[in-house]
């Protein structure tokens, strides 16, 4: 498995973001020993894959060349993250408002936690993270096979732009939402190890489910009001004998 950087860009060039987020992912490839990959979405951006083929530490970059006549660019990106997310243990953006809404998407397509603006990797599978103001940053533990992490990118250093020799692989873009494969199921069955500390969310509830619990609250409720007013009825009958 291996570590994927969602780029951020405008087409022409690269963010700072980006090259700050490369910084984060090569942090955790050396405690992992895993190679970093690139993903650069968009229209008519090969010029921002190919500067990101020469960040150093970067050893793929995979370049969506997105048509200019897609009405919603991010769902494409989003649609492209998710396709391939299977093939990566980290997947990390930045945790600017893009970033952030497309790592939340990809983390609930996938049925993980997502573990949000990061400050600091202290291993492969533990964070620092910045808590509420005020308060110290808290450490996280992750708990899944896939890690959807986003970074605040003034808390790292900046891969350098030069040096790197990346292989550009291009991808073609689909317009419409395909349903992913049913996840696998050693994600489905992984345990949570010792010490983790699980902030996980309920991303996806049936609309039968949630009916359901409605539906047992109402009736509860319904009875002990049918209660109340015999209760009621009766003491109003004691009082007139």
């Amino acid at each position: 498995m291996t570590i994927l950087v969602i780029a951020e860009h405008d087409n022409a060039a690269l963010g700072r973001s980006t090259h700050a987020t490369v910084g984060a992912a090569a942090l955790i490839a050396t405690f992992a020993g895993l190679d970093v990959h690139v993903l650069v979405a968009g229209h008519d951006a090969k010029a921002a894959a190919e500067a990101a083929t020469r960040i150093a530490g970067v050893s793929k970059v995979i370049f969506v060349d997105v048509p200019l006549q897609v009405p919603d660019m991010a769902e494409v990106h989003a649609m492209t993250v998710e396709r391939i997310a299977r093939g990566y243990s980290w997947i990390l953006a930045p945790a600017t408002r893009n970033g952030s809404r497309l790592a939340s998407s990809v983390a609930a397509t996938l049925g993980v936690a997502w573990i949000s603006d990061v400050t600091g990797i202290l291993s492969a599978g533990t964070f620092e993270r910045a808590a509420a103001v005020h308060r110290a940053s808290k450490t996280q533990q992750s708990c899944d096979v896939i890690n959807v992490i986003t970074v605040k990118v003034d808390a790292f250093d900046a891969a350098a732009s030069e040096g790197g020799g990346a292989m550009l692989e291009k991808m073609s873009a689909q317009k419409t939402r395909r349903s992913l494969d049913a996840p696998n199921d050693a994600m489905r069955r992984a345990k949570y190890g010792t010490g983790c500390i699980e902030e996980r969310r309920s991303t996806r509830f049936s609309q039968g489910t949630t009916f359901k619990a409605l539906s047992d609250k109402l009736e509860t409720a319904i009875g002990a009001s049918r209660a109340f007013h015999e209760r009621l009825r009766l003491k109003r009958y004691s009082c007139v004998d």
